[in-house]
């Protein structure tokens, strides 16, 4: 059957829906857009729709992506207007194109993510500091959770930073971090990490895939 992978931007007055919610606000605009998108077998029906990656709480985004299973093929463009016509305020449609059935999964193939975050600078960061955790092997890091501390590499979830702005009283990054099943980069982490203060703004621009080679030889 069809996939379609709907490009959205997540805006200011969703910043603080969990993805379960989102999920929901999904569904409810599918099923009001008259998409004739399938569902699953069973006693409890479920549409198909998979997303790329969970979205943190707080974070904006311009390059979330969404497939959905159809019944039948309609034109990309059409579908764009039907559905748009239904999202709520902080939901905008960008693009939506047809995929290969083949494909695996969005969240199989999905590794890292890049975000632009602004942070409050402190008197102790330095560009340096950059230099250093990139260069750096390994870096314990650790995390508490529900009461539970947990030590884990944070070096391995991150694979670039890189500062593109910065004035007196903030420093705007980009960076490349991982995103997988196996394990999400938090930028408020690697924030903290490099000395700064509290992030003002962090937005996701872009989920980064590995793409199955036989589908890249086609």
């Amino acid at each position: 059957m069809p996939r379609l992978r709907i490009k959205y931007r997540r805006g200011e007055a969703l910043r603080y829906v969990g993805h379960l919610d989102m999920m929901r606000v999904w569904h409810r605009a599918l099923r009001r857009s008259n998409v004739p998108i399938a569902y699953s077998e069973g006693f409890n029906p479920r549409p198909k729709m998979v997303f790329a990656a969970p979205l943190g709480l707080g974070i904006l985004s311009d390059a979330e992506l969404l497939d959905i299973t159809l019944t039948r093929q309609i034109a990309p463009s059409i579908l764009k207007e039907m559905i748009s016509r239904q999202l709520p305020e902080g939901l905008t449609v960008i693009q939506t194109s047809f995929v290969p059935e083949s494909l695996p999964p969005m969240p199989a193939i999905t590794t890292d993510a890049e975000y632009i975050v602004t942070a409050e600078r402190t008197p102790s960061f330095s560009k340096d500091r950059i230099d250093e955790v990139l260069q750096a092997e390994s870096i314990q890091w650790e995390q508490i959770r529900e009461g539970v501390t947990k030590l884990y590499d944070i070096r391995t979830m991150f694979s670039d930073i890189s500062v593109i702005e910065e004035d007196d009283s903030t420093v705007t990054l980009r960076m490349i971090l991982k995103c997988s099943p196996s394990g999400a980069g938090r930028p408020e982490q690697i924030v903290k990490l490099l000395g700064l203060g509290d992030p003002i703004s962090i937005t996701r621009k872009r989920i980064i895939m590995q793409m199955p080679q036989a589908e890249m030889e086609q």
